[in-house]
């Protein structure tokens, strides 16, 4: 009857002790999102004060957030730490909120993200995933460190004790058995430091496994900020109509499938300023005031007067060279006068162009601002024939006035010496590559 007694004194610290006796637990794991190409190989779990994850990871910045909810079983305020102690160099963890304080007797929900920081060293990929898989015993613990006196804990460490009382009363009053009894002595001199430790320091241990898989290419979303006008969308913006992007207006020139082709309002503030006689009068650089930018004073050659934002095609006649390579650009030159609509034209223009830096800094500029750009260029002299240009006589008077509101250089070439342009004087006509003093840059961009 002792001995069975014995037994059952012995194993109620363990069954007491397997209860999850913290003073902050964990009572909800859950998924919020998931950023680029991770994934959860197996759902999240979680007992007690353990998290188990197992996700893979392909490109750098990858993340995997999930809504973690602690509660504070104590009878004070608890602050945790602000992240998960972790030697990996691939994989940080990390608590995402700014106020780690869990009020007593409450619960409250924490951001818990595990983001990939850089990919993996090639040499370290075995069939496409690390070695080791990344397995990862992380833990993070309370700022504070006082001692957790719930009722569970304080009767475990009466049980042990009223365990030692009785070793030592069976040890005073069965001398013959007390070389059995003394190894009971053991139970509270291992028990008791155990319990007294586990009172002294809260953890939340996660354990994870992370497969760095090969790197997959991103799609890239595209990102529309254009303002269209009242009542319209991209979709149903017609011909003339302004589109707004960052401060910047275009003219919607052509549908495209999917795609929006816009011409700039007005030519970019680049180049020079040239007076009558061909006497260069200012330089616009970056210290020029909206430069690089739309200007509703900058229209190239007017017909007298200065001529604003104008600079030469190129300074050599560069696409001679390309004859050969299969672009067969004699044939493909345009003559205006037997220009039929939806013929393609000897476009020219490339980054050996003056105006190419420009276009593409600008480009540049409006993605910045947030908008995705498909391709910045010039426009083609078959456009400005569908938008209304006559292919007879070169006149442009019946087309939309915008098409000839400055005097600017189109991406088409007429001839091994010339290029097509557009004049400020209502017509579209072409001079040589070199001409400096009257034409500038005005982009088309596709969105």
């Amino acid at each position: 009857m002792k001995k069975i007694l014995f037994m059952i004194l012995l194993m109620i610290p363990f069954f007491v002790y397997a209860e999850c006796d913290s003073k902050v637990t964990i009572s909800k794991l859950e998924l919020d999102s998931k950023k680029g190409y991770a994934e959860e190989l197996e759902p999240s779990t979680y007992e007690c004060n353990n998290i188990k994850l197992n996700i893979k990871m392909h490109n750098k910045d990858d993340s995997i957030i999930y809504n973690l909810t602690i509660k504070n079983n104590s009878d004070d305020d608890v602050e945790l730490s602000d992240n998960f102690n972790s030697e990996s160099e691939y994989i940080v963890y990390k608590i995402e909120d700014s106020n780690l304080v869990v009020e007593k007797g409450k619960e409250k929900t924490f951001k818990l993200s595990a983001t990939y920081t850089k990919l993996a060293s090639p040499t370290l990929l075995v069939n496409g995933t690390l070695e080791d898989n990344q397995v990862m015993n992380l833990s993070i613990t309370t700022k504070d460190e006082n001692p957790n006196t719930s009722s569970t804990s304080i009767f475990i460490i009466t049980v042990v004790l009223g365990i030692s009382i009785i070793t030592i009363i069976l040890l005073i009053t069965n001398k013959k058995h007390a070389p059995k009894y003394m190894s009971l002595l053991l139970i509270p001199v291992l028990v008791i430091p155990v319990v007294v430790y586990a009172l002294t320091k809260f953890e939340i241990k996660l354990e994870s496994k992370v497969v760095i898989a090969e790197p997959k290419e991103r799609a890239i979303e595209p990102v529309d900020i254009a303002e269209y006008p009242d009542g319209k969308t991209k979709a149903t913006v017609e011909v003339g109509d302004i589109v707004t992007i960052a401060g910047e207006e275009f003219y919607v020139i052509k549908h495209d499938g999917e795609d929006l082709v816009l011409l700039a309002h007005y030519n970019l503030k680049v180049g020079y300023e040239y007076e009558t006689g061909s006497n260069v009068i200012k330089i616009y650089n970056s210290s020029t005031q909206g430069y690089g930018l739309q200007s509703s004073d900058v229209k190239g050659y007017l017909g007298s007067g200065t001529s604003k934002g104008v600079l030469a095609f190129a300074e050599t006649n560069y696409w001679t060279n390309k004859v050969g390579e299969g672009l067969d650009y004699p044939e493909s030159y345009c003559n205006l006068s037997t220009l039929e609509i939806g013929k393609d034209c000897a476009y020219v223009y490339d980054e050996n162009s003056n105006l190419y830096e420009y276009v593409e800094a600008y480009k540049s500029y409006l993605e910045e601002k947030g908008e995705t750009i498909k391709s910045a260029r010039l426009l083609r002299i078959e456009e400005a024939v569908e938008v209304g240009c006559e292919p007879n006589g070169h006149s442009c008077s019946n087309g939309p006035a915008f098409l000839v509101e400055t005097s600017y250089w189109l991406g088409s070439a007429s001839s091994f010496q010339q290029v097509w342009l557009a004049f400020a004087n209502m017509s579209i006509s072409a001079q040589n590559y070199n001409v400096k003093e009257r034409f500038g840059v005005r982009p088309v961009i596709v969105i």
